[in-house]
């Protein structure tokens, strides 16, 4: 794990009761992309016999996971940002 947290003011966001590790589960299929607030994204650009995936992440409860198409993360950054709908970003 590596943390990219350097003041006490971003790493006060992981220092809460609520805060808990989970497994998270998300089938996927090619041309989905995983936004986990604006620290993580995964694209899925390649899948052997286009099967599908079902990759396991280690998140906390406090962290929005989205799952949407590649081709729509533009706008859906555009759309959350205006609406300020994302956790960790507030403080960054």
């Amino acid at each position: 794990m590596i943390n990219k947290c350097s003041s006490r003011k971003e790493l006060s966001y992981f220092d809460h009761q609520s805060t808990v590790i989970r497994l998270v589960n998300i089938l996927l299929d090619i041309g989905k992309t995983i936004l986990i607030d604006e620290i993580v994204r995964i694209d899925v650009k390649h899948i052997s016999n286009n099967a599908r995936t079902s990759p396991w992440l280690m998140t906390t409860s406090r962290l929005p996971i989205n799952v949407i198409q590649t081709k729509d993360v533009k706008q859906f950054y555009e759309q959350t940002f205006e609406k300020n709908q994302l956790g960790v970003g507030d403080l960054l």
